[in-house]
């Protein structure tokens, strides 16, 4: 028997793909966006892309296409194997992500890239530039949704650069993109905001600043509710 509200479940992400925004602005040389815009060479193109980070638990076959990796090489992208859940702790990867990100958004303008016809693309010496007009990096952030994982780490970013506070950082990503960071986050936020970015006390990375440890014994013991350790692998491949 045909049941509406079950086929109207079905096709549902049919139609959120086809009426959300996949890519935002959110500020100079930063873009946060869903794994759909972020597996699509053109839309790299089309916004300038430079450089990725990706904040999910699968890797795309589109990222080793030749025209994808003509506009964001292999060593401009940056894997975060991350899950969207109660347990998963995004602060461990914070410093790494600022300073790529960092690192990136300080290199001098360069010519505008010039992707070659489809049927030409064979190897990264084909991208061709135009020397009659200059372009700034950008960087994009993205997960599955480009709401919780992604806007996360877009947060964290802003908010060591600009020395801002989670809440108003927050509030002003909230007006250039529809995102929601799940309460995991939300508090590993806080904690980034109380360690001054830097949730470790000593130069190995291996003592806590006491809210980092305060936040690693509450994971644990969600861990231990749920049967789990922490070790289990995220990446699907």
């Amino acid at each position: 028997m045909f049941k509406p509200a079950l086929a109207a479940e079905a096709l549902r992400p049919f139609f959120e793909s086809r009426t959300r925004v996949h890519i935002s602005r959110i500020g100079d040389g930063l873009y946060l966006s869903d794994w759909i815009a972020a597996r699509d060479y053109r839309t790299i193109h089309l916004h300038n892309i430079t450089a990725v980070v990706s904040v999910t638990n699968a890797r795309d076959h589109r990222w080793r296409w030749p025209q994808y990796e003509m506009l964001v090489p292999p060593e401009h992208h940056l894997f975060i194997p991350a899950l969207d859940n109660l347990t998963q702790d995004l602060l461990v990867h914070l410093e790494e992500i600022c300073d790529f990100i960092d690192w990136h958004l300080a290199k001098p303008p360069e010519p505008a890239r010039i992707l070659p016809p489809a049927n030409r693309i064979g190897s990264v010496h084909q991208l061709e530039h135009d020397p009659n007009v200059e372009v700034l990096p950008q960087v994009l952030i993205h997960c599955q949704m480009g709401v919780s994982r992604s806007a996360t780490v877009m947060i964290a970013y802003l908010m060591r650069k600009l020395g801002h506070s989670m809440a108003r950082v927050l509030r002003d990503v909230r007006r250039k993109r529809n995102i929601n960071p799940n309460v995991n986050f939300l508090e590993q936020l806080k904690v980034w905001e109380d360690t001054s970015y830097q949730i470790w006390a000593d130069k190995d990375n291996k003592v806590p600043k006491e809210a980092y440890r305060v936040f690693l014994q509450g994971r644990a013991k969600r861990l231990e509710a749920n049967g789990l350790t922490g070790d289990e692998p995220v990446c699907l491949f």
